[in-house]
């Protein structure tokens, strides 16, 4: 489904991020050229775009609400998760 509404004050664009932060996020992957877990990969690639969002909704020092942002996270267990390590 394709949207054509500009995202701005007044239809902000609702965004929801489900990430893994199972036990599999801790392997190795290769990334620009280095091995890092997949969990760093996927950190830097949100904190990349929440960034983006942030330039996007700045003009001068004043940040519009643009955005509405949730982050999600799922994994096996619930709390300590020493059994899945």
């Amino acid at each position: 489904m394709e949207y054509r509404i500009q995202t701005m004050q007044q239809t902000p664009a609702y965004i929801i991020y489900l990430l893994d932060v199972s036990a599999s996020m801790n392997q190795l992957m290769e990334a620009g050229g280095e091995q890092k877990r997949r969990i760093d990969v996927v950190t830097e690639a949100l904190a990349s775009a929440v960034r983006q969002m942030v330039f996007r909704s700045t003009k001068g020092s004043r940040i519009a609400p643009r955005y509405r942002i949730a982050i999600l996270a799922y994994s096996r267990c619930i709390g300590r998760c020493e059994k899945y390590r």
